[in-house]
């Protein structure tokens, strides 16, 4: 467990130092507002934190001989409170206006209607704020391979992927360009019933592309971490990641016998999850009955907010 926003919780992160040392890490908005959930700001990959983060990463490998690297929330996100989308931290202003001239030369006039020297992220809708979207997803994908290329210097056979919750139905998070920068696929799926969890992961396997997709499913309560929540809840979500080959990612700050209340939602999980060990032939040999296409399309969902999940997919999982 790592991350570059947080850098894995570490000690820098969590008791203030990078704040005191480092404010221009910081992912800002417009305002210059921050992000402080979990206490502290978190921490954009166009600045030194990604240097620092990689390195944080590879002492972990190094004392522990890890398997595999999982970036925690590799986003951008929208500050509290109305604040809006970032990032707007002064490296990302000076590598958005580098990325126009270097894309565009000549033609940043003509194609933007902005002299050259003037070249900002944008206040308004139109082709410069698509081209920041797109610019925003491009910082991740490319902190991602550099985060990969470091690791696997040091263990080349690591497994490397990031929590994207790549369901979300607003271009905020910036985590489109990722995926083909991983070794496997992951999200993080929290609220959602049997059919919601169905439709997310039939886009989260067309996303992946032959990549496994795993599925981090919150078996917990929100307000007790400590707590399952109800066998029926438990039982709802991880029957369709197992269905649609995503095997759960169960995370669950519980797991103990003293907590008797717990003991149905337990049960459930180990009767789904017996049963996919004890019959693997039922699961790796599915078939469509038919074959049916459906069209995700994170550009329209990007630049016309148009949702990501399209309103046929619930009627044709229920079909």
């Amino acid at each position: 467990y790592s991350s570059i926003m947080h850098i894995g919780h570490s000690r820098a992160w969590e008791e203030g130092d990078i704040e005191r040392d480092h404010p221009d890490w910081a992912q800002r908005d417009a305002e210059g507002g921050v992000i402080r959930m979990y206490g502290r700001p978190w921490l954009c990959p166009s600045t030194g934190a990604l240097d620092f983060a990689i390195a944080y990463t590879i002492g972990i490998v190094k004392d522990y001989a890890a398997d595999g690297v999982m970036l925690d929330n590799n986003q951008f996100m929208k500050t509290p409170g109305g604040g809006g989308p970032t990032c707007y931290c002064a490296n990302c202003r000076t590598q958005f206006k580098a990325y126009v001239h270097e894309r565009y030369g000549d033609a940043v006039e003509d194609t933007f209607g902005v002299q050259p020297d003037a070249i900002d992220i944008p206040a308004f809708p139109g082709p410069l704020m698509n081209l920041w979207i797109h610019f925003r997803n491009r910082v991740w994908a490319r902190a991602n391979e550099r985060f990969r290329e470091a690791l696997r210097a040091v263990r080349p056979e690591l497994i490397f992927f990031a929590n994207t919750q790549y369901g979300r139905n607003s271009w905020d998070l910036a985590t489109d360009l990722q995926y083909v920068h991983e070794d496997v696929m992951l999200s993080e799926s929290r609220g959602l019933d049997s059919l919601a969890m169905s439709a997310k992961l039939t886009l989260g396997t067309a996303l992946a592309h032959g990549r496994p997709l795993w599925n981090y499913i919150g078996t917990f309560r929100e307000k007790d971490f400590r707590r399952l929540r109800p066998a029926r809840e438990v039982a709802s979500i991880t029957a369709p990641a197992l269905a649609q080959q995503a095997p759960p990612w169960i995370v669950y700050y519980g797991f103990r016998r003293d907590n008797a209340a717990d003991e149905p939602a337990r049960q459930a999980l180990s009767r789904l999850l017996t049963m996919r060990r004890d019959h693997p032939a039922l699961f790796l040999g599915l078939k469509p009955w038919n074959p049916v296409g459906v069209l995700f399309d994170t550009r329209s969902r990007n630049y016309s907010s148009t949702a990501l999940i399209p309103v046929c997919v619930k009627p044709l999982l229920t079909s």
